[in-house]
């Protein structure tokens, strides 16, 4: 599945076919990917914070890359994103218009300007969804994990550098010979999900829309149309895919992560038929078989929360359970 992997400059890096690399964020922190081209390099997401950044940046370097050309951004979350302002100021930024529009606004709503250090709430909630504290209210033992996450994440000083291009559906980049087709499946982890197929080699990046040996965060996503998104996904017919956490997998691998957002959403939803309000569901449905996922324990009740919430509506009252 992949020609071998290397660790450098402190990142690991699978050459996926030649000049084509997935660059693996430590301890499970967010990937990225680059590819080599005559006119510069191509880089798929800027990691979490901008250290991490420079880090991708010596990678690209020591790699044989030159000038970075054009960063692709998958998605609006801060893990792929924050690492934006470490790049060079004439670098391009390409995105999907609703990933621009996602961050632009949450910027304007906090007044915020592009470039200013986030304060913190802003911070988790351009991370792991606008709907956080919702999720996870004040008294939640899960806050606990979020606060870890600021400190330890390097978040404290996280800026946003907004896209500089965007486009609706479909757009494809050229690094010399190779094509690079970024495409809009539609909506699933986030509303502007990007996923970026390199046709010619069999190899698909498609960031957070797979999370590879953990249990997945649902945060703002639409779980229905998510997992419609991962049929998507294998029907490209690729070798090789490059989740937005963990290593590269196999179609199969992306078909077990559709299994688990279906038994989970069918769980949610078997809880809500026989008449269970939010906390009770909270209380009731567990996935034994995933249970041996890290974060598994941590983030069930989040997304059984999310789950009843997007299908149910929040409260207490007998539940009306809506499929999509």
């Amino acid at each position: 599945m992949t020609r071998g992997a290397s660790t450098v400059s402190g990142v690991g890096v699978v050459e996926l076919a030649p000049g084509l690399f997935a660059a693996l964020g430590p301890q499970g922190d967010s990937n990225a990917g680059f590819v080599l081209g005559p006119r510069g390099t191509v880089v798929i997401d800027a990691q979490q914070n901008e250290t991490l950044a420079r880090g991708l940046l010596a990678t690209v370097r020591e790699a044989g890359g030159g000038r970075i050309r054009l960063l692709v951004n998958t998605h609006s979350h801060g893990d792929h994103v924050f690492g934006n302002p470490a790049f060079p100021a004439e670098t391009e930024i390409l995105a999907h218009a609703r990933c621009h529009a996602r961050l632009a606004d949450a910027l304007r709503a906090a007044g915020v300007g592009p470039g200013e250090v986030l304060p913190e709430r802003l911070a988790l909630e351009l991370t792991f969804g606008l709907n956080l504290y919702d999720l996870v209210p004040e008294g939640d033992p899960g806050r606990e994990f979020f606060r870890w996450r600021y400190a330890a994440g390097g978040l404290a000083s996280a800026r946003v550098r907004l896209p500089t291009l965007t486009f609706d559906g479909e757009c494809t980049v050229h690094a010399g010979d190779r094509r690079m087709v970024l495409r809009h499946l539609g909506p699933g982890h986030t509303d502007g999900d990007l996923v970026a197929w390199f046709p010619d080699d069999g190899v698909l990046f498609v960031a957070d829309l797979i999370f590879q040996g953990r249990f997945p965060w649902l945060g703002d996503s639409d779980v229905a149309a998510w997992i419609a998104r991962l049929d998507d996904v294998v029907a490209l017919g690729v070798r090789t895919i490059v989740p937005g956490h963990g290593p590269p997998v196999d179609p199969a691998e992306v078909v077990a992560f559709r299994d688990l957002l279906r038994a989970l959403r069918e769980a949610v939803a078997m809880a809500a038929r026989d008449g269970l309000d939010e906390a009770a569901a909270i209380a009731g449905v567990r996935l034994p078989a995933y249970g041996h996922l890290p974060r598994y324990a941590e983030w069930l009740p989040i997304a059984v929360r999310k789950l009843y919430r997007e299908c149910c509506g929040a409260g207490t009252g007998r539940p009306t359970w809506r499929d999509a």
